[in-house]
């Protein structure tokens, strides 16, 4: 059970990079508010 919880927080990690990556990637090439607002929130 410990094993699944750990996986779970290293692939929510995971997403949360790259949400945040892209977030900035948008943000660099325009101004996109969906993306800000979701970048923030990561």
């Amino acid at each position: 059970m410990d094993n699944k919880v750990a996986k779970n927080v290293e692939v929510k990690k995971g997403s949360i990079k790259a949400t945040f990556k892209a977030a900035v990637l948008k943000s660099k090439t325009k101004v996109d508010i969906g993306g800000s607002r979701q970048g923030c929130v990561a």
